[in-house]
C-alpha cells in the first residue's frame, strides 16, 4: 500500500469495507494486460485478501499516465474523466432502467465497477480482474469467426436499445444523461491541435493532411505492390475521410450511447462450456474512454471490419439482421416496436451511409490489431518531444498477413459500393 498514494489507499480501503473485508492484505499481481493491448492505461492486477478468510477481491487499478508531455499531446484527462463517467453515471441509470422495465435478459457485458479517483494527475478505475472470472481477450492476429462476431453484435444491440427505450419512454432523462457525453474528445483535440499548429506557422491544411496519413498511409503501404486497387482506393478514401466529420453530428434521431472503441483488444470472451472450449458463452466489453453519443453503425461497422475474416465480410447482411433481430427483441421488451421507428431497411441504409466511419477506424488500429507488440510508445514519443499524430513516426510490421486483410477488406468494400 506504500507505494500508492493517500487518495488511492483510502478508496481501496473503502472498496474493501464494502465488500465486508476490514482486516486485509494487499498484493500487487503484476500488469493486467500484454503488450501491444492498450495505449492510454497503466494496468495493474492487484489481489485484496481478508485476514480473517479465505475470502479475496481481484481487481484491476486503471491509472492515467502522469507524463506531463504526455498530456499536452493526448487528451489523458479527458479520456479518464469520461471512462469515470460512464462507470458512475451512464451504467448504473442503464441497470436502474432495466430493472424498472423488468427486461428478462439485460445488458451487462460490462466489468465490475468499484471506485474511482478523478483528481489530476492521479486519474484512476477500480475494476473487477475479469481474467480472473475465466474471460480473455481473442488472438488478435486472426479473425473473429462467427459465433464470436453474433456473440458481439449482440451485446452492442442490446446496449443500443437501450438508448433507443430510454429515448422515447423518457427523454428527458436520457437528456440529462447524454447532454455531456456528446463530444469526441479525441476529434476536438485533434482539431485544437490543428489551430495550435495553424498559429504557429503551418496551415490547417497541413494539419489535417497529417491527421489523414496518420489514417491511411498505412493501407496504402499494405497494398502498394497492388497499383490498380491502390489508386481506387486513394479516390474512394480521400472522399470518406472529408465527410467522416460531418457524419459525426449528422441526423440524430436514431444516436445512441455508443463503446467507441471497438477493436479487439477492448473485448473479452468466456468459455464456459466445457464439452465446447472454442465456443464463447459470454462477452465484456473494457475500455469506454471513446464512449459517446454516436451512429449505432459506428459501434457496428468499427467492429465488424477489423474483426471479421473475408467470407464473413461477404456475409454482412447476414450480421446486420442479426443485429436487427436482437435490437427488436430488446425492444419489445421495453414495449415498444422496431418497425414503428427502426425497420430493418432502415438500418441497412443507415449501414451504407454512415459505415465508412468503421472502414476508417479500421485503417487506423489495423496494423497495430495484428501486431505483436506495441507500434508506437505515445508516452515516449511525448517525452522525445515528438508528434504523436505523425504518421512517419509510426512503426508497424507491413506483413502478409495485414497484407492479406486490408487486401480483402478493400476489395469488398469496393465491389459491394461501401466506400
Amino acid at each position: 500500500m506504500d507505494s500508492l498514494s493517500s487518495d488511492l489507499q483510502k478508496l481501496i480501503k473503502h472498496v474493501a469495507i464494502c465488500q465486508g473485508i476490514e482486516n486485509f492484505i494487499l498484493h500487487k499481481k503484476g500488469s493486467a494486460s500484454n503488450d501491444g493491448d492498450g495505449y492510454v492505461g497503466i494496468l495493474e492486477a492487484w489481489q485484496l485478501k481478508d485476514k480473517n478468510s479465505d475470502r479475496k477481491l481481484e481487481f484491476v487499478l486503471k491509472r492515467a499516465p502522469k507524463s506531463e508531455a504526455l498530456r499536452k499531446q493526448f487528451p489523458t484527462r479527458q479520456a479518464f474523466l469520461k471512462e469515470i463517467y460512464v462507470y458512475t453515471k451512464i451504467f448504473p441509470e442503464i441497470i436502474k432502467f432495466q430493472r424498472e422495465h423488468n427486461i428478462p435478459h439485460p445488458f451487462d457485458s460490462v466489468a465490475m465497477f468499484y471506485g474511482a479517483i478523478e483528481n489530476e494527475p492521479e486519474e484512476t478505475l477500480i475494476l473487477r480482474n475479469l481474467k480472473e472470472d475465466g474471460y480473455s481477450m481473442h488472438d488478435r492476429l486472426q479473425p473473429l469467426n462467427s459465433l464470436h462476431l453474433s456473440l458481439v453484435i449482440a451485446s452492442y444491440a442490446r446496449l443500443h436499445a437501450i438508448s433507443h427505450a430510454m429515448k422515447i419512454l423518457d427523454p428527458e432523462r436520457y437528456e440529462r444523461l447524454t447532454e455531456n457525453h456528446r463530444n469526441n474528445i479525441m476529434t476536438e483535440f485533434i482539431q485544437t491541435k490543428h489551430q495550435e499548429s495553424s498559429k504557429g506557422g503551418d496551415s490547417l491544411v497541413e494539419g489535417m493532411e497529417k491527421t489523414r496519413k496518420m489514417f491511411f498511409d498505412p493501407v496504402f503501404e499494405a497494398i502498394k505492390d497492388n497499383p490498380n486497387l491502390a489508386e481506387v482506393v486513394k479516390q474512394k478514401m480521400m472522399k470518406s475521410f472529408e465527410s467522416f466529420y460531418k457524419d459525426e453530428s449528422d441526423n440524430d434521431e436514431f444516436t445512441v450511447i455508443g463503446h467507441g472503441d471497438c477493436w479487439n483488444a477492448n473485448i473479452l470472451f468466456s468459455y464456459e462450456d466445457k464439452s465446447n472450449p472454442g465456443v464463447p458463452t459470454n462477452v465484456k466489453l473494457i475500455d469506454w474512454q471513446l464512449s459517446r453519443v454516436v451512429q449505432p453503425i459506428y459501434d457496428l461497422s468499427y467492429f465488424f471490419y477489423i474483426s471479421a475474416g473475408k467470407e464473413d465480410l461477404w456475409q454482412y447482411q447476414k450480421y446486420l439482421k442479426e443485429y436487427h433481430t436482437v435490437l427488436s427483441e430488446a425492444l419489445r421488451n421495453f414495449g415498444l416496436d422496431t418497425k414503428l421507428f427502426y425497420p430493418y431497411d432502415l438500418l441497412e441504409k443507415e449501414w451504407k451511409k454512415y459505415s465508412r466511419s468503421g472502414v476508417i477506424l479500421t485503417c487506423l488500429m489495423l496494423p497495430q490489431s495484428l501486431s505483436k507488440s506495441k507500434t508506437h510508445d505515445l508516452q515516449k514519443m511525448a517525452e522525445n518531444n515528438e508528434n504523436l499524430f505523425d504518421p512517419s513516426l509510426k512503426r508497424f510490421p507491413v506483413t502478409k498477413m495485414l497484407t492479406q486483410r486490408i487486401t480483402d477488406l478493400m476489395k469488398f468494400l469496393i465491389d459491394s459500393e461501401l466506400l
